[in-house]
């Protein structure tokens, strides 16, 4: 199990590295997972990202925010099974906001009690998870669409 681990984290160490311009090759990088949990799911891959950059930039990431997501060897965020459910039971224990890949919004049929941000990649993630906002996609618990790149008939009122 810990070689399985410590072979995904090197692997997501060299995407973010390649793909996404976050350099940890001059660095001795630990990841310590609290009770036990296990790191073979996909929908993973994105919050260990999102950990590793904000330790790297030295930048806090929301306390109300779940992210999840997996990783393509591209630096692409690909989708995810069981979305509404993650969705459903992080409004239920309180979170506020929830980071995800674009391509899972699709799969939401209720509207959420949550705000979703859909990314494609992992500096947009960082950056919904940090406050820069540059977002593509944002579905607010109302249900309306904004469109922060400039896409949507409705303007961003951030």
């Amino acid at each position: 199990e810990i070689l399985t681990c410590g072979i995904i984290g090197l692997v997501l160490l060299a995407v973010l590295e390649k793909r996404a311009g976050y350099y940890f090759s001059n660095l001795d990088a630990y990841l310590n997972v609290v009770g036990g949990l296990r790191l073979d799911e996909p929908a993973v891959d994105l919050a260990v990202a999102m950990a590793l950059v904000s330790s790297l930039k030295d930048t806090p990431i929301r306390d109300d925010a779940i992210v999840f997501g997996e990783i393509g060897l591209a630096g692409e965020l690909r989708s995810v099974t069981h979305a509404e459910a993650r969705i459903a039971e992080a409004a239920r224990l309180g979170f506020r906001r929830c980071v995800l890949p674009s391509h899972c919004l699709r799969q939401i049929a209720e509207k959420p009690e949550i705000e979703l941000c859909g990314v494609k990649n992992v500096r947009e993630a960082f950056a919904a998870l940090t406050e820069i906002i540059f977002l593509r996609r944002i579905r607010t618990p109302r249900g309306e669409s904004h469109g922060c790149s400039g896409r949507s008939r409705r303007r961003c009122n951030w």
